[in-house]
């Protein structure tokens, strides 16, 4: 066995393990973005933080994002989502939408509620009932009266319901 030979595998081998440590922990054993320490954060990059009130050193509270859901930013229309319906294009730093929607008549689509019935008299009726009989089958005088409604009055007062998702409040950050 020619041992130079081996050293020197070894040798160059050793080298180009501590190369690859090197440039691994150069790139990927950086502080965290959370520390403020990193440099792999951009300036004005967004994050949301788990169980914190404050944002961590070298960031700041980004308070458009507070109660707010965040979405893409988009100049064109993105297309369609899954369900096929249109999606709407929206421009960076734009905001909009509310937590609880009123509905009014003008929300709901057209329609109308139809009730008919019938009440019966002894006398009189102008719907014929089989054979005037009564609920005994004696009598021949009963007639019944029709009712319809076409309309109905609404007797409630508009309320606000809640639209918002179930959602896990995070506290936003901008990197400074």
């Amino acid at each position: 066995m020619d041992w130079i030979k081996v050293g020197i595998g070894a040798l160059v081998g050793g080298a180009v393990a501590a190369v690859i440590t090197s440039l691994l922990v150069f790139y990927f054993d950086k502080p965290a973005a959370s520390s403020g320490g990193g440099t792999d954060v951009a300036s004005g990059a967004v994050m949301a933080f788990d169980g914190v009130s404050s944002c961590p050193s070298g960031w700041s509270l980004y308070t458009k994002a507070a109660s707010r859901v965040i979405v893409g930013a988009a100049t064109s229309s993105p297309g369609k989502g899954a369900d096929g319906q249109a999606l709407s294009a929206h421009k960076a730093g734009t905001s909009g939408g509310q937590e609880n929607v009123t509905l009014a008549a003008a929300n709901l689509p057209p329609h109308t509620h139809q009730y008919e019935d019938i009440f019966y008299s002894e006398n009189g009726g102008t719907v014929s009932v089989p054979n005037n009989e009564g609920s005994k089958g004696s009598d021949n005088d009963n007639k019944g009266y029709q009712m319809t409604r076409t309309t109905m009055t609404d007797k409630t007062s508009p309320a606000a319901i809640p639209v918002m998702p179930p959602f896990i409040a995070l506290t936003y950050c901008v990197k400074s």
